[in-house]
């Protein structure tokens, strides 16, 4: 009797059970790596998009744009450097179309309307910051929670499309590459502050200035 269990148990290991399994783990991993790609927005799938991404991802709130020219930083900069301010500031406004106004420029010139992408803004908290892009191509949309951090700032979130990923490659990239002390020290600016809808900017007024006022606008990092 013991015998002929161990047979029945031995049948349940053989090649054909094993092919099934093998084609269960291909199946599952196929439908898994399926399921990835639209929650990423990275492709559209008949059955799997409007289940999985719908009409997409959205910002934590929606930012009104304030719209300004390209010369906007630069123009507030210098009056600032004349009038002897030691402070600017900028709204998520101003910011949010700028954002929006780049994500739709090819070589600086902005594509047909009905190419453009809407939506990309950038929402300004206390102590931190939420970019919401949406580029032309590939049709997703990229969400980066901004932390300020005693060396410049940290990802607190990222998301590319419905898909959040992990932050610790961004992470690294910030804090291998980017100087934030040295970018200071050459762009005239001390500090920045992040308030509910705006960013304060201490600045060194002498350094915008005459001759020494930038042609271009400065990349504005947040910082406590």
């Amino acid at each position: 009797m013991k015998e002929e269990e161990k047979i029945v148990k031995k049948s349940c290991f053989n090649f054909r059970n094993c092919c099934f399994c093998c084609l269960g783990i291909f199946l599952a991993a196929i439908i898994g790596f399926l399921i990835f790609l639209t929650l990423s927005g990275l492709v559209r799938l008949p059955l799997l998009s409007p289940l999985l991404y719908g009409d997409g991802p959205k910002p934590s709130r929606a930012v009104t744009l304030q719209q300004v020219d390209d010369k906007y930083f630069e123009n507030l900069l210098k009056t600032a450097g004349e009038t002897n301010q030691s402070q600017v500031i900028i709204s998520e406004n101003v910011l949010s179309y700028l954002i929006n106004d780049f994500a739709n420029k090819e070589n600086n010139v902005l594509v047909a309307e009905k190419e453009r992408t809407k939506g990309s803004q950038l929402a300004v908290e206390d102590g931190y910051t939420e970019l919401f892009f949406k580029p032309q191509s590939p049709k997703t949309a990229l969400t980066i929670k901004i932390v300020p951090s005693q060396n410049g700032y940290r990802a607190g979130k990222i998301k590319i499309g419905k898909l959040r990923v992990p932050v610790f490659a961004a992470n690294f990239f910030f804090s291998r590459f980017l100087d934030f002390s040295s970018m200071y020290d050459s762009s005239g600016i001390k500090a920045l502050k992040l308030e509910e809808g705006r960013i304060l900017i201490e600045i060194d007024p002498t350094f915008f200035q005459g001759d020494n006022s930038p042609e271009a606008p400065v990349p504005f990092i947040p910082q406590n």
